[in-house]
């Protein structure tokens, strides 16, 4: 049996902080279940790339801070375990 899995990055735009950032989201799918977790980063909206789901610096290039954001949920598997 074939298993898949996919993770998500995007902005939770109908909530915006008092600073004028918005949060960043993370939806989490494995074989058709969804799990949607808040990261605790956000960002203005001016500088998320829906396209890639990453933000960019102002000259349009991924900044150093890119990296922050996880390639997997390894991190989370607090917040994920027990859903899976």
């Amino acid at each position: 049996m074939r298993s898949t899995f996919r993770i998500l990055f995007y902005l939770k735009r109908n909530a915006p902080l008092k600073n004028g950032r918005v949060p960043i989201m993370a939806r989490v799918t494995l074989n058709g279940q969804r799990v949607q977790l808040s990261t605790h980063l956000s960002v203005n909206q001016e500088t998320w790339c829906a396209a890639t789901g990453r933000w960019r610096a102002a000259g349009g290039a991924p900044t150093k801070s890119t990296a922050s954001l996880p390639t997997s949920v390894s991190g989370s598997n607090n917040a994920t375990g027990p859903c899976f």
